[in-house]
């Protein structure tokens, strides 16, 4: 297992084909999971905003299973991208996945100060 973490536009965009696959996987995925939520989103409110692009990309044998996209704002706080402007918020994946081996990548590579997850589906694949 890898864990990549994408901090730019550009490696943003290129994640569409791969994000697209794991959202059309699940008929359980709401539309602010999609790419196209989340990338206009970054890119027309959060990037503006002193904010860390922070997605979390989950492979296995090189070959994408989990996308968590988050982001650090100017508090230093790791969310999920547009939280606040979004019903729901979850992570995609095709497998059970601990998320303690994101948050140990959170804690590796970033400083910041509160994980804050909200609206964070009541079925959650964090929850499992």
């Amino acid at each position: 297992m890898q864990i990549k973490i994408i901090d730019n536009i550009v490696d943003f965009k290129k994640l569409k084909s791969k994000w697209e696959y794991l959202y059309e996987k699940d008929n359980q995925y709401s539309v602010f999971q999609s790419f196209d939520f989340n990338y206009f989103s970054w890119t027309n409110d959060l990037q503006h905003q002193d904010s860390k692009l922070t997605i979390i990309c989950v492979e296995i044998k090189n070959k994408i299973c989990s996308i968590f996209p988050l982001y650090i704002d100017s508090e230093k706080r790791v969310r999920f991208i547009n939280d606040t402007h979004a019903d729901f918020c979850d992570c995609l994946t095709t497998i059970i996945l601990d998320f303690q081996l994101v948050l140990d990548t959170l804690i590796d590579k970033f400083t910041y100060h509160q994980i804050k997850l909200i609206n964070l589906q009541k079925e959650s694949k964090l929850l499992l």
